[in-house]
């Protein structure tokens, strides 16, 4: 009776958000649990069992199944695979003499507290109020972990399982743990030229009608 109860209600947040955006086209599928601070655009599609919680999710995004995002901005035409998430807090490790932070927050994490003022910076934000920032046409493979403060470039992938310790290059491939970059997509001329054009901010009709340019760059390039 219980799980019914939970599982109405969540269903019945649900379609008030979707209420809020209609005409958007944006889908949720099984299972999703989204709170009211998240913010979609248009033609969004939120994989099974996906939890999400102070979002913003751009045109044409999509997530896999069971992505966990807390405070997550995630750009347009983004691809992120399941089982996808982010962290939130951090802890010492020097100088402190204990790790736990009833030694150096006020947040009472375990309930408790020894101080009354904050000694050490817990969270660190991409953009406030987003502690992770997704640029537009980021690839994001399965089980890959970002933590807090961390802003992933425009046109980036990340290979599956990696755990992204620190900001990410505009159009670079990272594998690994912890991230590393071992390529990038296209050379410096076309990368500049790929972040100076924006297309992701044209509108949904205009790359619909020019979607036939973007299997070659250079078609693009004389196009524009």
């Amino acid at each position: 009776m219980k799980s019914f109860l939970i599982n109405r209600i969540k269903d019945i947040q649900n379609a008030r958000i979707l209420s809020k955006h209609k005409g958007k086209n944006i889908r949720f599928l099984k299972n999703v649990r989204i709170d009211a601070k998240c913010v979609f655009e248009a033609w969004v599609s939120i994989g099974e069992s996906n939890k999400l919680s102070n979002c913003q999710i751009g045109t044409g995004s999509y997530t896999g199944r069971n992505v966990e995002f807390g405070s997550v901005k995630v750009g347009r035409f983004c691809s992120i695979g399941s089982f996808v998430r982010n962290t939130g807090g951090r802890h010492p490790l020097s100088r402190f003499v204990s790790t736990h932070p009833a030694f150096f927050s006020t947040g009472k994490a375990a309930g408790f507290t020894f101080g009354r003022e904050q000694k050490f910076e817990e969270f660190r934000y991409a953009t406030p109020p987003f502690w992770v920032e997704i640029g537009n046409d980021v690839w994001v493979g399965d089980n890959v972990t970002i933590l807090d403060g961390i802003k992933i470039g425009d046109g980036a992938v990340i290979g599956a399982n990696a755990l992204v310790t620190k900001d990410i290059e505009p159009y670079s491939i990272n594998v690994g743990i912890p991230a590393k970059k071992i390529a990038s997509r296209f050379n410096q001329s076309e990368i500049d030229f790929l972040l100076d054009v924006k297309w992701w901010n044209r509108d949904f009709e205009w790359i619909r009608d020019n979607f036939n340019m973007f299997d070659d760059i250079e078609k693009l390039r004389s196009a524009l």
